[in-house]
């Protein structure tokens, strides 16, 4: 029963002797490391660690409203040398729609069949 206590007393004594210890600690932390991404959607993580004792301390990044994950372009009207073209793009991973205009074509005619004018 001695022996039980004795080594129950040794365990609550280390494991008191590491928490002050890590207590006492004055950290450095190091340059903070993205480990998620923020998103439109969701929330980031990012974490630095101490250089004396490795301890790691933690903070959420911000959802980022400019941070989309678009779609290529695809275009719904293609310019001619008069108008312009549309063309969109969604996110990913919320409703977010983009379109724009394409800019008009000068090269891009529509020419009928040659029809002769006037003989030679």
């Amino acid at each position: 029963m001695k022996k039980v206590l004795s080594i129950t007393f040794l365990v609550i004594l280390t494991v008191l002797s590491v928490a002050l210890i890590s207590c006492q600690c004055k950290h450095e932390y190091g340059e903070w490391t993205t480990t998620k991404e923020a998103t439109c959607k969701d929330t980031g993580m990012k974490e630095r660690v101490c250089a004396l004792c490795q301890e790691k301390e933690f903070e959420e990044i911000p959802v980022s409203k400019e941070a989309h994950s678009f779609t290529e372009w695809i275009v719904d009207l293609e310019p001619t040398c008069l108008s312009l073209g549309i063309k969109h793009r969604n996110c990913t991973l919320c409703d977010k729609h983009e379109s724009e205009n394409i800019d008009e074509n000068k090269d891009n005619h529509l020419f009928e069949e040659w029809v002769t004018v006037k003989e030679p």
